[in-house]
């Protein structure tokens, strides 16, 4: 199973006000904080916000989770993956690691899908191949 997300477009709400929202700290940073910051703040804001705005093409496979951008690509196995959680509103699915140390706030897979007529189908077909390899899954 394969899709590709074009930037800002699985997500486009989320992608302008964390961008207006990033852009008015690093401003306000800028201004009236302590000098030197800044670059810390746009290296922040390319890693909170750059998922939102760069393409990716995802592929779930029999041997994992697969993310590829322009900048690179990114294999998890299935040996490596705990759980899986599928939000239909926000088009979007988070997959936990297993393991210690794993950081559970901010879980390193997170798959997107743009909205489409087969929103249903797509996301039924998602969570069946997610379930078939990881135990834990919960769904809303």
């Amino acid at each position: 199973m394969s899709w590709s997300v074009g930037p800002g477009r699985a997500r486009p709400g989320a992608a302008r006000w964390g961008l207006l929202a990033w852009l008015v700290v690093t401003a306000l940073w800028s201004r009236f904080g302590p000098p030197g910051f800044v670059p810390l703040l746009v290296i922040a804001g390319l890693y909170l916000l750059g998922p939102l705005w760069t393409a990716v093409r995802y592929t779930v496979d029999g041997a994992g989770i697969e993310r590829r951008t322009p900048f690179g690509a990114k294999r998890w196995p299935w040996g490596g993956l705990a759980s899986f959680r599928i939000d239909r509103r926000l088009r979007s699915a988070w997959v936990v690691p297993r393991g210690r140390g794993a950081a559970r706030f901010l879980p390193p897979v997170l798959l997107l899908w743009e909205p489409g007529a087969e929103d249903e189908a797509f996301v039924q077909a998602l969570a069946t191949r997610l379930a078939t390899h990881l135990p834990g899954r919960s769904e809303r």
